[in-house]
């Protein structure tokens, strides 16, 4: 009897030790990479209508920091800060209202989709990925509302990046 209570034991010991390991042997696999937020501090919209593609209206929304102004005489965009650039297709010549959603630039893409990018002048870049952008009328303002998913075009910064926030205000159009 002794002898098959120490077997008995023995395999019991045997078989926890078969199922447990330390935890410097444990495989988690890779570290899922960081996702950092990004906040913009949008102070100042831009609209300009380019055309008509095949299937849905051209138009650019440029939403800018406080220290972003635009040049008309070169057409350029300058100053310190960020401008999260939308190119919307919609369904009018003008910024149709509607929730957008991200699709690769193709002319022959529908209305209500968009793409973009955000830019500093602190030398950090994004491309937009994915995400949505809903536009609404405000009385004579336009809201603009967007949550994002950014892949930096930094080669420095590898890791994705969201952005969620809105704009509420007059879009200047600039041609």
């Amino acid at each position: 009897m002794k002898k098959f209570k120490l077997v008995q034991s023995l395999i019991l010991i045997i078989l926890t030790l078969a199922f447990t390991s330390c935890s410097s042997d444990d495989d988690n696999g890779p570290v899922p990479p960081t996702v950092r937020d990004i906040p913009l501090t949008i102070s100042k919209g831009f609209t300009e209508t380019l055309g008509q593609d095949i299937n849905a209206f051209d138009v650019d929304v440029s939403l800018a920091s406080s220290g972003i102004t635009y040049n008309t005489t070169t057409d350029e965009f300058e100053g310190t800060g960020t401008i999260l650039i939308l190119d919307f297709h919609s369904s009018t010549s003008t910024l149709a209202e509607g929730t957008y959603t991200y699709e690769d630039y193709t002319e022959t893409r529908g209305p209500l989709k968009f793409d973009g990018d955000v830019e500093s002048t602190d030398g950090e870049s994004f491309s937009i990925e994915a995400g949505t952008v809903t536009v609404s009328a405000v009385g004579q303002e336009t809201k603009i509302e967007y949550d994002l998913i950014l892949d930096s075009d930094t080669a420095a910064q590898s890791n994705d990046a969201i952005t969620k926030g809105s704009f509420q205000g007059e879009l200047v159009v600039i041609q």
